[in-house]
């Protein structure tokens, strides 16, 4: 089966990938478009994809992409990197996702809860991106619902064991922060100087 022939196969399930990409995988898969097809998607798009989405945000047709992040962005700045698998489902949360064609990134956010959305997607998940009740609300945001997008599946080994490490260091640096109340540790002197310490003159504020 030739590039192009398999290429429109991809492109009917939304999928779009270079032809180089297409013609290293007949060489290591051979050139059965459904096993070509599920290899992509286990396939990091940003040596592989196409570039496809529009930087100003429009979207006319449904679109694979790669997730890249996913952060709760209604919890703080310093818990966002450490969130587990299993992702909240109550009704204060807003869960933005980073995905990519493997060119351009968009950022999508829910406007409530979405229901697909119950376990977290690590980075190389592919999900199919619907142009339906999606709404551009800056040039940098686009909301989502339950009818704007379907998680498809794969995995990219790398991006998840990565993923993997940065949620564990993440974890632990969050746990060696100060609980609420507690003091700092005095300052390391520079060498060559005394430590100048003054106690109970550290303020901390939170919001």
């Amino acid at each position: 089966m030739s590039i192009k022939n398999i290429s429109t196969f991809l492109q009917q399930k939304h999928l779009f990938i270079s032809d180089e990409g297409i013609q290293k995988a007949i060489e290591e898969e051979g050139d059965d478009p459904n096993q070509l097809y599920k290899y992509f998607l286990d396939c990091d798009l940003h040596g592989v994809g196409k570039a496809k989405l529009d930087p100003d945000y429009v979207l006319n047709n449904p679109i694979v992409l790669q997730v890249d992040e996913v952060v709760d962005i209604s919890i703080p700045l310093r818990l966002q990197k450490s969130i587990s698998s299993s992702l909240n489902s109550g009704n204060n949360r807003m869960i933005r996702l980073t995905v990519t064609d493997g060119h351009t990134k968009w950022h999508l956010v829910e406007l409530k809860p979405i229901t697909k959305l119950n376990k977290l997607p690590v980075p190389g998940t592919k999900v199919l991106l619907k142009p339906t009740s999606t709404k551009k609300t800056s040039p940098v945001v686009v909301f989502i619902d339950n009818n704007s997008i379907d998680f498809i599946g794969g995995s990219v080994e790398e991006l998840e064991f990565e993923w993997k490490l940065k949620t564990k260091t993440a974890g632990a640096t969050t746990r060696t922060r100060l609980r609420e109340g507690e003091e700092p540790p005095p300052p390391f002197p520079e060498l060559g100087r005394k430590a100048n310490v003054q106690t109970n003159q550290t303020n901390v504020q939170t919001n």
